[in-house]
């Protein structure tokens, strides 16, 4: 993202100011440089997806400030007022929010690559299907489903409702907090507004929460579509897979998302998928991505491998998932 558009406007005809600005500027692209010249992983972030995470990031903070403050208080055109203070602290580069909004990246490339199959039909994917279903738990499932989906279509500032109970309650709360230092005094309003939201929040209400209970409810006849992308829709697609791996949603979204189909060629080969089904379903999301080398380990090792061996393969995935997010300081290469 140019810096220049960050620019705070008080400094815009400063010399000395804008001069410092940019010193400060320079130090900091040191650091920059420094992290993504070494990476961790695989591949270097693209900026697609660099620049996705900030502003899913940004439109969550802003959704959240707007809730807390009214506008009058916060309006600015550079962007939520809290911003800068909590990008500086680093409250907002926990692994907790980045793989959030990492996984919600992983999820609309997922979906469009589904929408463009030549087969698929949104009126004949297994959620509308089961609006028109006479059993109300399961029609109900379908509805918040579909009404989640909707909601988060029209605009990445409704993301914060799809953020765990935990990671909103600290969100909130560190915008009221930066709020109220900017402030610099406190503001009951701004508590009293942060109480509403939290309370106002129903996690079942959430796209994940809706497409797990919907798997769950799922008639036995759509059953085997579940796991065709297609057919079931992404969500329910991403459910089935988490209630039959015991992965995580956002992590399976994730695995699917990454560079290397072999991640989903385990998943699937757990949850019971012949290898037909398995590699038209890896083909569906990696289209020319597919190397012929992944090809070969597939064609030589899907029909082939341990299930014993897949199983507490999964069980270390999710594991480790679960130390780096809740110890991300603690933990060094976990050799995953």
């Amino acid at each position: 993202m140019d810096r220049d558009l960050k620019l705070p406007i008080t400094l815009e005809d400063n010399l000395l100011a804008v001069a410092r600005y940019y010193a400060r500027d320079a130090k900091a692209q040191c650091i920059d440089v420094s992290e993504m010249a070494f990476p961790l992983g695989h591949h270097i972030p693209s900026e697609e997806m660099l620049s996705s995470v900030s502003t899913r990031l940004r439109a969550v903070v802003q959704a959240i400030e707007a809730r807390i403050a009214p506008a009058a208080d916060t309006a600015d055109s550079h962007g939520p007022a809290s911003w800068d203070m909590l990008s500086r602290s680093g409250f907002l580069k926990e692994p907790v929010l980045i793989d959030f909004m990492l996984a919600r990246f992983a999820e609309g490339r997922l979906e469009v690559k589904i929408a463009q199959a030549d087969d698929v039909i949104v009126t004949e994917q297994l959620p509308a299907l089961c609006l028109k279903n006479s059993d109300l738990p399961i029609a109900e499932a379908a509805q918040a489903l579909l009404a989640s989906e909707t909601l988060n279509r029209r605009s990445h500032k409704n993301l914060y409702r799809e953020l765990p109970p935990e990671n909103l309650h600290q969100l909130v709360w560190r915008v009221v907090a930066a709020l109220q230092i900017l402030s610099g005094a406190k503001n009951e309003a701004h508590i009293a507004n942060a109480k509403i939201l939290l309370d106002e929040q129903d996690e079942a209400q959430s796209r994940r929460a809706a497409a797990r209970k919907l798997a769950l409810f799922i008639p036995r006849e759509y059953q085997p579509q579940m796991l065709i992308p297609q057919k079931a829709g992404l969500p329910l697609f991403i459910a089935k897979l988490a209630s039959d791996t015991g992965l995580d949603h956002d992590h399976i979204l994730r695995l699917i998302d990454g560079h290397s189909s072999i991640p989903l060629a385990m998943m699937l080969r757990y949850a019971g998928v012949n290898r037909d089904s398995a590699m038209a379903v890896i083909c569906l999301f990696k289209g020319f991505d597919l190397t012929p080398h992944e090809v070969n380990i597939f064609d030589s090792g899907y029909e082939a491998a341990d299930m014993e061996a897949v199983e507490a393969e999964l069980s270390v995935w999710a594991q480790q998932r679960s130390r780096f997010l809740a110890f991300p300081g603690a933990l060094q290469d976990d050799d995953a």
